[in-house]
């Protein structure tokens, strides 16, 4: 759990100075209602977090 709340934290905190991300627009949750919107915008913030 520890490193799911330290992932949580660093996506909150981390925020870039220029984010690709945009918010997630209804159609896109009605394409694909299997899939929760957060674990898609998480996996692309991932990409944008430059390494440590």
């Amino acid at each position: 759990m520890t490193k799911i709340a330290h992932f949580l934290a660093v996506l909150i905190y981390a925020k870039d100075p220029n984010p690709k991300i945009e918010p997630p627009n209804p159609k896109n949750t009605n394409q694909n209602p299997k899939k929760p919107p957060h674990s898609s915008l998480a996996s692309i913030k991932i990409q944008t977090i430059p390494p440590i």
